[in-house]
């Protein structure tokens, strides 16, 4: 791969944001690692929900300054640029209206009927800016349906959309997908798309559009396979543990140490026999009655419980890297901890450090493809609440300084607060050994 050229793909595309929650962020967060200048509209008054999950150590500041303090916000605002504006008065609706006009690229994740009740639909947008490509992202989409008014939230997707009923063992009730919101990534992932397209399409034929997209089909997506199966045979497919019906043994295994574990998956018959090599003298390995996938499915249970016996004499590590020489797919189970002292991750600069107005320095999760001809990354920490009203409403708009001052009187912009304050994260003490940047030493300053 040759060294990507400085510029990156959507330089000179500019985004105005209006989201809360995981899914209309993420969706910005990838259009600025790709190069647009993503303007997020903020408030004190109404601050998005990551902003509210503020960092439990922060308690004894002003409740301004938690704001900017979230790790999750942080993560899903890298990037960005701070608009604090009320967008429930007539000024901070012309205000929106005016950067909108200004923009290539619209993006809100609010409930169906929110975009009208602020005055901000498609059709108010398009009015100030035909070509806009509005991004409209709720619940259940825009189509008029039964679902249409229903308020949604990743974890009540994700039962709706049967994600939830495929999660846990055979012979016990679902356990959930937990405190992981898949139905707000893959949503992120397909809004993303759509607006790559419809900006080729717009550079083609000079046309905006209106991107209509429902979070609730964007995950019963991911079920597309097994709702053919259904459609098909007639056959359901229900829950499988850590097995998913393609080759055995496929599970997770004790390895040695308190709380450790191995994620073994033979998929194929070569992938059992390079098992058996590494496993070496233990009985299962030259048991000629395990030979073919449908022979070692008879054994279930007990099969698995004598390769854990095996596996967890050792550390998982050393068994996963043992495994894979041979070409058995297989890995460690990380928690947080473990991710982020993974080699791996290190060797692909994973964990990033970027400025940040509050903290000097803050960590911030990389974008994940790398592109040979161009740069894909971020440039800055999530944003100050309203760090950036100036450049935006000054240089932007073209407001002078008595104007804005008069806004922010007036309540129509929320001033940053405290501005002067920078914090620490708790982490301050061991990043530097995971990011192995010589810039950490500013934070510590």
């Amino acid at each position: 791969m040759g060294q990507p050229e400085d510029e990156r793909p959507l330089t000179g595309i500019r985004v105005l944001e209006l989201t809360s929650g995981i899914a209309g962020p993420a969706t910005g967060r990838h259009l600025s690692a790709l190069g647009a200048e993503v303007i997020r509209l903020d408030s004190l008054k109404w601050p998005d929900a990551l902003r509210l999950i503020a960092s439990g150590w922060a308690r004894g500041h002003d409740i301004g300054v938690r704001l900017d303090t979230g790790p999750m916000f942080n993560e899903f605002m890298a990037g960005k640029r701070s608009l604090a504006v009320d967008v429930k008065t007539r000024r901070g609706r012309e205000i929106v209206l005016d950067i909108a006009e200004r923009s290539d690229v619209f993006i809100m994740n609010m409930s169906a009927s929110v975009p009208a009740r602020l005055g901000l639909d498609a059709d108010a947008l398009r009015a100030r800016r035909p070509d806009l490509i509005c991004c409209l992202m709720p619940g259940f989409g825009m189509t008029p349906s039964r679902y249409r008014e229903y308020r949604a939230w990743g974890p009540n997707i994700g039962p709706l959309s049967g994600l939830d009923h495929l999660t846990g063992w055979a012979d016990r009730a679902q356990a959930g997908l937990g405190g992981v919101s898949y139905p707000d990534y893959t949503s992120a992932g397909h809004a993303a798309v759509a607006i790559l397209a419809a900006l080729l399409h717009r550079d083609a034929t000079g046309e905006g559009q209106v991107i209509d997209l429902s979070q609730f089909e964007s995950t019963v997506a991911l079920m597309g396979p097994l709702l053919a199966l259904l459609d098909d045979t007639g056959e359901e497919r229900g829950r499988s543990g850590n097995g998913d019906g393609f080759g055995c043994p496929r599970g997770i295994y004790p390895a040695a140490g308190d709380d450790q574990w191995i994620a073994i998956s033979c998929a194929t018959d070569a992938h059992w026999a390079a098992l058996c090599e590494v496993a070496g003298g233990e009985p299962f390995a030259g048991d000629s009655r395990l030979d073919g996938e449908m022979a070692r499915r008879a054994e279930g249970d007990e099969l698995a419980a004598r390769i854990g016996a095996w596996t967890s004499r050792f550390p998982a590590f050393e068994l996963a890297e043992a495994l894979q020489k041979r070409g058995v797919p297989c890995g460690e189970v990380h928690d947080q901890a473990g991710v982020l002292t993974d080699p791996q991750i290190r060797a692909r600069r994973t964990i990033r450090l970027l400025p940040s107005a509050r903290f000097g320095r803050d960590l911030s999760t990389a974008f994940p493809p790398r592109m040979s001809m161009a740069a894909t990354d971020l440039d800055r920490a999530g944003p100050m609440l309203g760090q950036d009203n100036d450049e935006v409403l000054g240089t932007l708009l073209g407001f002078d300084e008595a104007e804005r001052a008069r806004l922010a009187d007036d309540g129509v912009v929320d001033r940053p607060v405290r501005p002067e304050v920078r914090l620490r994260r708790p982490y301050a003490d061991w990043a530097r050994y995971i990011v192995r940047d010589a810039a950490w030493v500013e934070v510590d300053s």
